[in-house]
């Protein structure tokens, strides 16, 4: 039995899902299923999305959603302390990394922190580098807000992804405005390989150089 909290909730049960059960999504208003014929794909694919997967909720998720929602009442709500300092040791679980409850930026979503970071931190012409093999969107919003688009792909080496040993075609030559943008620097979606090497050091050295 293993307990964990959701918005300062003390629940027990177990957290790892049925990987082997098959849950028919078809006709619930899926997107990846219901909509694949007016996105262009065949009506019977087989998607391989990462972001939404086909595995039930855990129980003790389900029931604490139920408990809210016979509440009644679907007002406006905030973020309070405990949602952050879950997402802080989430990332000290698993990047060992512990970061300041209040420095946190609670966003919609990953598309959005993305653009905004880029108006944010770049100007129109500016390069914003990227490490591939990443999540597909991390290239449009810096094309769509006319910024630069460098790529330094992380190379494959016995079974591992490593950063490149040299700055990437673009960043030869000093130039001001340049940022990047990665997913964590431990692990590389789509592949979930651990990147090895110390990454952290060789980009913000490299950022600093030519950024």
């Amino acid at each position: 039995m293993t307990s964990w909290k959701i918005c300062g909730k003390q629940l027990w049960g177990e957290i790892m899902a049925n990987f082997d059960e098959r849950v028919n999504r078809r006709g619930t208003s899926c997107l990846k299923y219901d909509f694949a014929k007016d996105r262009g794909m065949p009506e019977d694919v087989l998607p391989f999305w990462v972001a939404d997967m086909d595995f039930r909720t855990p129980e003790p998720v389900i029931e604490e959603l139920v408990r809210r929602s016979r509440h009644g009442i679907f007002g406006y709500t905030d973020i309070n302390e405990d949602y952050r300092e879950t997402i802080a040791r989430w990332f000290k679980k698993r990047h060992d990394w512990e970061p300041k409850t209040e420095s946190l930026v609670i966003t919609p979503g990953v598309v959005f922190a993305i653009c905004a970071a880029i108006r944010a931190f770049t100007r129109k012409g500016g390069g914003v580098m990227i490490s591939p093999p990443v999540y597909y969107p991390f290239s449009a919003p810096v094309r769509v807000n006319e910024r630069r688009l460098v790529e330094s792909p992380l190379v494959l080496k016995y079974g591992r992804y490593d950063t490149a040993s040299r700055m990437p075609w673009g960043c030869s030559r000093p130039r001001r405005h340049t940022s990047m943008v990665r997913r964590g620097w431990k692990s590389c979606w789509p592949t979930s390989k651990k990147i090895s090497g110390t990454p952290r050091t060789f980009w913000c050295g490299n950022c600093q150089k030519y950024g």
